[in-house]
């Protein structure tokens, strides 16, 4: 059997991306306990966690494209970087101000990312697999942000729980990818 080097950086690739999948995963479902439980009981806790998952995101998107290829052939995550780094700022403002503001940030960020997060799948569809579930998760994210600008307008306070579902659908997005280039990859050892 003749191996060629597209199929070596493609099998590479997808290497690392199952890995940074099951990453996003693990931040997020972690996150999303600590925002159910210590988080909803704690406004010092979930000030922390409110500023950490913007910060993560800017975090896990640079890494990414600095292993794919770097910063300047991934566009998209590049300002998925610059836009995480600003909406971590724009937290650690609005949280001085009230939830409301804090909600609103976010969605603005979920919008933001979201369709960056959706550029990013589409333009890896033909050299990765398992980016159906990330068109869906941005596009599912663009649609959440504008939810959570509709909710931060309401008179009732929001709390981290609003956020923590979001991530917690995000966190099932990154699974689904994730499991499915682990079966693909064994199916292809198979055949």
């Amino acid at each position: 059997m003749t191996v060629h080097s597209g199929d070596l950086s493609r099998a590479s690739q997808e290497q690392w991306l199952k890995l940074y999948f099951f990453a996003r995963t693990a931040f997020s479902a972690v996150w999303v306990a600590a925002a159910f439980t210590v988080g909803q009981h704690s406004g010092v806790v979930a000030a922390v966690l409110l500023v950490a998952y913007p910060a993560w995101d800017a975090l896990a998107n640079f890494v990414d494209a600095s292993r794919s290829g770097g910063l300047g052939q991934n566009r998209t995550q590049t300002i998925n970087v610059v836009v995480s780094v600003a909406t971590t700022l724009a937290v650690v403002f609005a949280l001085k101000m009230s939830m409301n503001w804090v909600l609103g940030v976010f969605g603005l960020w979920a919008i933001l990312s979201g369709l960056l997060q959706l550029g990013t799948a589409v333009r890896r569809w033909k050299s990765s697999g398992a980016q159906w579930a990330m068109v869906l998760s941005g596009g599912q994210s663009a649609l959440a942000g504008t939810f959570f600008i509709a909710q931060a307008r309401m008179p009732m306070p929001p709390s981290i729980t609003n956020v923590a579902g979001y991530a917690a659908v995000g966190a099932l997005y990154f699974l689904v990818s994730a499991v499915w280039l682990s079966v693909s990859q064994l199916r292809r050892k198979a055949a």
